[in-house]
């Protein structure tokens, strides 16, 4: 099994510094985040999955513009995360 997921996020606006108390705004760029997931079940042993993952597939690593006005940069994201499971079923 396995599973793709993708999201484009547009030009936007957000508050990127703050000069003297005021808010400076700028245009960030877009970016297109892929996510990828595959999954094999019984794996050598019934009940045994192995599932790995892959988030932002291309480091696109876009900022996170706050919404309101806090006196802050955009949130920083974390990039590319790559995930392996293992679970058991009994």
């Amino acid at each position: 099994m396995g599973g793709c997921a993708g999201s484009r996020l547009g030009d936007r606006w957000g508050i990127t510094d703050v000069d003297a108390g005021d808010p400076v705004y700028t245009q960030l760029p877009a970016a297109v985040l892929v996510d990828l997931s595959v999954q094999v079940r019984h794996v050598g042993v019934r009940g045994l999955s192995i599932q790995g993952s892959v988030h932002d597939l291309f480091d696109q690593n876009p900022p996170q513009a706050q919404s309101y006005f806090a006196t802050k940069a955009p949130l920083p994201q974390s990039g590319r995360e790559l995930l392996l499971q293992l679970a058991v079923e009994r």
